[in-house]
């Protein structure tokens, strides 16, 4: 019988793509990217790329979309 247990290698793994997520996610050319796309608009960053609270609540949901998509089961992320 298993225990379902993860492996430390698998640990560290996931725990690695996390970290490398979340720098893509929060980093300044992320939030200057979006602010790009919404016109210029100051409502998620500055020209410099500094959040504002409502752009870090938008990209922590993105975030957190993300990781619970990459957390799913591969059978159920595969369209066929």
């Amino acid at each position: 019988m298993t225990c379902g247990c993860i492996s430390n290698e698998k640990k560290m793994m996931i725990s690695a793509q996390t970290a490398l997520l979340a720098l893509i996610v929060f980093s300044p050319l992320a939030f200057q990217a979006i602010r790009g796309v919404l016109g210029g608009s100051d409502m998620i960053a500055s020209s410099d790329g500094l959040p504002t609270s409502i752009g870090l609540v938008l990209h922590a949901l993105v975030f957190g979309a993300i990781i619970y998509i990459l957390m799913k089961p591969k059978k159920f992320r595969q369209t066929e």
